[in-house]
């Protein structure tokens, strides 16, 4: 019965730990050229079996890593398509494929960029 406990205990702290490891990023779409030299990245986070994916936009610079020290503009769940169009030097058109209920954040304006948001699966259906 002691060999089975520290098996278990080995095991569940093996299970916990990558688990719990960094999440995985792939990123979709960078614009650059932005008002006051500012740069926006779309991409899609995926921490695993824990969380589903995510589709997520945020503004960046070089030296930022994408785990910490973000300015969020948009995320939603479930959701793997997102392409970024840059109207102006102040507006990006958002183009998203996700249900309503995932939305978790949809900022409007952030750092005097102004954001459109369209919710359009047909679009990513025609690629």
């Amino acid at each position: 019965m002691r060999k089975f406990t520290i098996r278990f205990l080995l095991l569940y702290t093996c299970l916990l730990i990558y688990g719990c490891s960094d999440c995985g990023y792939e990123r979709v779409q960078v614009v650059n050229g932005l008002k006051n030299y500012q740069s926006i990245i779309g991409f899609v986070r995926n921490c695993g079996a824990t969380t589903s994916e995510s589709i997520n936009v945020m503004f960046i610079t070089p030296e930022m890593n994408l785990g910490r020290g973000k300015t969020d503009i948009f995320t939603a769940e479930l959701s793997m398509d997102l392409f970024l169009e840059k109207v102006s030097e102040d507006t990006i058109k958002i183009i998203f494929c996700a249900l309503d209920d995932r939305i978790i954040m949809q900022e409007k304006d952030v750092h005097g960029i102004h954001f459109i948001y369209e919710n359009n699966c047909r679009f990513f259906n025609k690629k």
